[in-house]
């Protein structure tokens, strides 16, 4: 069906899936299979990342910052009853009021968040990077259109989240429900560059990226867009995820994988982003904190089972009288390995083809010879090369 992407039947753009969203939030939904794990401060990890290196340097991270914050705290014991000069109002610092208020000063103006220099995951859209012509929900979660401003007609209003998405994860995928089209159903779906225009939908402009649910078609950095797929409207769940081992992305409609949207991803720092420029459109998103309608656990085994097939093609030919391979031949598989399993795939590719020319020279009117399949890039290896 795509040749840019194993897609299993289950998965194909026809047909019922068990995952479509009239089960979604159905009873026990969330009890087993794709949900998320949030902690008591809001910290989550999508199922699908469970497994990864990335999320266990972060929680790693996390929890080294909380032990550290709780060694900070005071430990000399008190007197009952009595204030210690620490606490008193005269060892605290002096807030100067702004015109936006001291609540904004204590909660906006707090420290930037230590991860040990990985990337967060997204959490929320945020109000530093929406137009002013969308309305954000407390939660972070729910974007509507409220106007109050003019647009022209190859105008919109978009958001971002508070962070990009992690490439060290290898692959990242969110989705979000249509609660209502809005007059003409005008809304994208996809991921931008920090610097791209909130005036335009995700894909209409350099660095952005987007499926627009009014024609079905995507759009690649350019407002001409490309058949690729079915609108969505109301009550549709649209899914959005980029493969950054293989420089892909793809999108998925109530559970249905509809194929892969765009390719040659490369070195991008990119959001998830939506867009929409009609009254009465809203949208809710979910990045991980609640079971996903379509199961991105399944396409994440079918990512990391090709682990086992890295160095698998090899194949060794040799004549009645050496029933094994040569130390020489053995070693060099054994260096190719190396290199694939700790994620230098490129250098293993070029290792083998150096190995196979060499092979080729030497063993002219030789029946044996040492030729290996090259090693394919998998989502653990290239995850361990960039931690």
């Amino acid at each position: 069906m795509d040749d840019g992407m194993t897609i299993p039947g289950s998965w194909g753009r026809g047909g019922a899936s068990s995952y479509s969203n009239q089960y979604a939030y159905g009873p026990g939904y969330g009890s087993a299979g794709n949900g998320g794990d949030i902690n008591d401060d809001g910290f989550f990890i999508p199922s699908y990342l469970r497994r990864s290196k990335y999320v266990e340097r972060l929680q790693s991270a996390r929890e080294a910052k909380a032990a550290a914050q709780r060694d900070a705290l005071p430990t000399q014991p008190r007197r009952h009853g009595a204030l210690s000069s620490r606490s008193s109002s005269a060892s605290l610092p002096k807030l100067v009021p702004s015109h936006r208020g001291m609540t904004y000063e204590v909660i906006e103006h707090q420290p930037p968040e230590d991860n040990g220099g990985l990337t967060p995951l997204p959490s929320k859209w945020v109000e530093r990077d929406k137009n002013q012509a969308v309305e954000i929900g407390m939660d972070g979660l729910d974007v509507r259109f409220v106007g109050g401003v003019k647009l022209h007609e190859n105008e919109a209003a978009a958001t971002r989240t508070d962070h990009p998405m992690p490439v060290q994860g290898g692959l990242y995928y969110y989705e979000v429900t249509i609660i209502s089209k809005g007059k003409d159903g005008l809304i994208g779906i996809g991921f931008s560059g920090p610097k791209v225009s909130l005036e335009r939908l995700p894909g209409w402009e350099p660095d952005s990226w987007g499926w627009h649910g009014d024609d079905g078609n995507t759009c690649c950095c350019q407002s001409t867009g490309k058949k690729y797929g079915p609108t969505f409207t109301t009550g549709d769940v649209v899914g959005c995820g980029v493969n950054f081992m293989t420089g892909c992305a793809f999108f998925t409609k109530n559970g249905v994988l509809q194929g892969t949207a765009f390719r040659d991803l490369k070195d991008i720092n990119v959001y998830p982003s939506v867009g929409m420029r009609r009254p009465q459109a809203h949208v809710t998103v979910n990045f991980g904190q609640r079971p996903f309608v379509f199961d991105i656990d399944e396409l994440m085994r079918h990512e990391r089972g090709g682990i086992g097939e890295e160095i698998d093609g090899y194949e060794y030919t040799t004549s009645p009288l050496h029933a094994h391979p040569d130390e020489s031949a053995f070693l060099k598989d054994l260096v190719a390995q190396f290199l694939a399993h700790d994620g230098f795939v490129e250098t293993a590719k070029a290792f083998v083809e150096e190995t196979r020319a060499e092979s080729r020279a030497l063993q002219i009117g030789n029946n044996s010879s040492y030729d290996r399949a090259s090693p394919e890039e998998d989502l653990d290896a290239v995850n361990r090369q960039r931690e």
